[in-house]
């Protein structure tokens, strides 16, 4: 979501609050980290000697080797955890995208990377903009390293979905489309079409736009 969120930050009925759940649990990772740490530092001979004993009596040979080196690796692994739960918890990590009058939370239900012309861009743009999953269905086949940037989020609750499309794979060089809201009969059109997959055609009697009633 960071290729996007400039884009999402444009739009007042969105804003980014702290997850309470992702907070508590960055946090504790925290607390793990700096406890295992204060343990290995002062007990760093005996854990060493005794990363060695286990090692020797080991049953395969290629478990012998580095056992010493345990109070090390305990060192290593809290400390790079920690580091990343304080990044998480003073950057985005912990924070959602939710709807600013009732604070319901945007999910998020699709990412894909897609190798596409910027011609082909600007037509799924315009696909989904129609809201009729005929226009942007099936999407083009995933790459590592594609231009394109599909991503979906959805707050089913008030039957509201969310399309941002980008253009470059990296931060700095990213050409934010316009966001699309989709409501009503669209976004249920738009949930049929996730729940087909969006690399799959909707087969029409399972679009709702097609149901008796329906719009086109």
């Amino acid at each position: 979501m960071s290729l996007y969120a400039p884009e999402l930050a444009k739009y007042p009925e969105l804003t980014r609050r702290r997850s309470a759940v992702r907070t508590a649990f960055a946090v504790a990772v925290i607390v793990v980290a700096v406890a295992a740490i204060a343990y290995t530092v002062p007990n760093f001979i005996d854990l060493a000697e005794q990363g060695r004993e286990n090692a020797q009596d080991a049953s395969r040979a290629r478990y012998r080797y580095g056992g010493g080196l345990l109070p090390v690796a305990i060192i290593v692994l809290a400390a790079g955890a920690a580091i990343a739960a304080i990044v998480a918890l003073f950057g985005a990590g912990t924070r959602l995208w939710v709807r600013s009058a009732s604070g319901a939370p945007l999910r998020k239900r699709f990412e894909g990377y897609h190798a596409m012309a910027p011609e082909a861009f600007e037509r799924l743009h315009a696909g989904f903009a129609s809201g009729d999953p005929a226009g942007y269905t099936p999407l083009p086949e995933q790459v590592k390293r594609g231009d394109a940037v599909v991503l979906v989020w959805t707050v089913e609750a008030e039957r509201t979905g969310y399309v941002g499309l980008s253009w470059g794979s990296a931060t700095k060089s990213t050409r934010n489309a316009p966001l699309i809201r989709l409501e009503g009969v669209h976004f249920d059109a738009l949930q049929a079409a996730l729940r087909n997959g969006l690399t799959e055609p909707l087969p029409e009697e399972r679009n709702p736009l097609r149901a008796a009633g329906g719009v086109r």
